[in-house]
């Protein structure tokens, strides 16, 4: 089975059961002149809606995947780089604080593995994601904004 046909089973399920039943109840609810809906059901029910809801679904599918591998990917590049380089990489990363502490208390921060700490590093993805988002573009008073914006997103669209 591949992922479109299991997407237009999915898609013919979810009209069928889900959708289809929801607008043909609200068409009902609201008069003529002022139903929102229109004939979604309708067209729900057709071979062309059935067709565009499981495209849909196997495009969110596919990104989905793709950015699970995405993560995952940057994951081990981290790690693999860490490893390398021979420090601490994002497994330990939620440990500094306590080893921190113990370095202020004047000890020997310990960087052994004490429990099993798998998949913690992934939240340093989100913590870079987050920070991508929250970044503040500053753009020289005397430079050209559109060029300025512009710059990088031709330089990386002509090298992908």
């Amino acid at each position: 089975m591949s992922l479109f046909s299991f997407c237009k089973w999915m898609a013919e399920w979810t009209a069928e059961k889900m959708l289809i039943p929801v607008f043909e109840f609200q068409e009902g609810l609201f008069p003529p002149f002022s139903n929102p809906a229109g004939s979604i059901a309708d067209w729900l029910g057709t071979d062309g809606g059935i067709t565009t809801l499981a495209w849909l679904y196997a495009v969110n599918i596919a990104f989905a995947v793709g950015m699970t591998n995405l993560i995952i990917v940057i994951h081990l590049e981290r790690k693999i780089a860490a490893r390398i380089q021979d420090r601490r990489g994002p497994m330990l990363s939620l440990r500094s604080f306590r080893e921190l502490g113990e370095d202020l208390a004047g000890n020997a921060p310990s960087w052994k593995f004490k429990d099993n700490y798998s998949g913690i590093g992934i939240l340093q993805n989100l913590a870079d994601g987050i920070k991508a988002i929250t970044k503040e573009l500053i753009v020289p008073a005397k430079a050209d904004k559109f060029l300025f914006t512009m710059g990088p997103i031709i330089f990386i669209s002509s090298s992908v």
